[in-house]
């Protein structure tokens, strides 16, 4: 028998239940004109700069992985991955993928991407929300607002560290996951990426409700970090003066930069970027909360 029309007044979210399935609860399913969503696989020949602004750092590039090497038309590795890449062996050498849509740091942001490193202790990563502005050696891996996930290559483990970061830097969370990336590889004749890592985070509206403390008020926004589908970390603005989760308007990205001491070029790899925000604000039905 044929499945019945279901009706309900939506929005349809996910629920989360089940082994490694929390970042996905109140994600929303399927099309809903409440949500702002975006899923680049980086399919095809070339990355789609109408979505993207790329910025490159001493002559690295940005472009799509082929089989039989970087951007070759037409023999793209399998699954579909950006590759950004550094220059020769020069030092903070890189590029980065940042979307050209704007999202207001105010509550209900999805963000997931997969990401692999050739050389894992010699890299700067970053991906999450970041403020808009050129890729530096310093951008936007230090004091500018963002949200997200960094590998700092000074450290030279290639551990992943999750980090809140808001009003030009002077209040900052930051948490070490003890997870680190393992340098990936590339399959036989194009195939998969070997030791990648999913980066995701939620960023939610707490009550929705300014708090008022001394120096004036804030919002109890949360943000939770996973890898590998797993929650690793948990960033609260606890009050007016320790609100390392910023208002700011920010660009989903990944960013790449290469360490000092290489024998060659070295590259960050991109399989995915997905990112879903409320549309303006949480729809009544459906409404995301933060569980204590």
């Amino acid at each position: 028998m044929a499945n019945m029309p279901t009706r309900f007044s939506g929005p349809a979210l996910y629920s989360g239940q089940g082994t490694d399935n929390k970042f996905f609860e109140n994600m929303p399913l399927g099309l809903n004109p409440d949500y702002l969503v975006l899923m680049e696989d980086f399919l095809g020949d070339t990355i789609n700069s109408t979505l993207w602004d790329i910025e490159n750092s001493l002559s690295g590039t940005a472009t799509m992985m082929g089989a039989s090497g970087p951007g070759v038309p037409g023999d793209d590795v399998v699954g579909g991955w950006a590759l950004l890449s550094g220059s020769s062996t020069t030092a903070n050498s890189g590029s980065s993928l940042q979307s050209n849509e704007q999202l207001q740091g105010i509550s209900d942001i999805f963000f997931e991407t997969r990401v692999g490193l050739q050389d894992a202790a010699n890299s700067d990563l970053y991906a999450g929300l970041s403020i808009a502005g050129a890729l530096t050696t310093i951008h936007p891996f230090h004091t500018n607002p963002r949200v997200g996930f960094f590998v700092d290559a000074t450290t030279g483990s290639g551990e992943i560290q999750c980090i809140t970061s808001s009003h030009g830097g002077s209040a900052i969370k930051q948490t070490s996951t003890g997870i680190s990336f393992e340098d990936y590889s590339l399959g036989a004749d194009g195939g998969q990426v070997k030791n990648s890592k999913v980066l995701g985070l939620k960023w939610w509206n707490g009550n929705g409700v300014a708090v008022t403390d001394t120096g004036g008020s804030f919002f109890p926004y949360v943000v939770e970090f996973f890898v590998d589908r797993k929650l690793v970390a948990t960033h609260r603005n606890i009050s007016f003066a320790n609100r390392s989760i910023s208002t700011s308007v920010f660009s989903p990205m990944v960013a790449f930069i290469q360490g000092s001491g290489l024998s060659a070029v070295s590259t960050a790899v991109v399989d995915y970027l997905f990112f879903a925000q409320a549309r303006h604000q949480t729809p009544t039905a459906g409404i995301m909360s933060v569980q204590s």
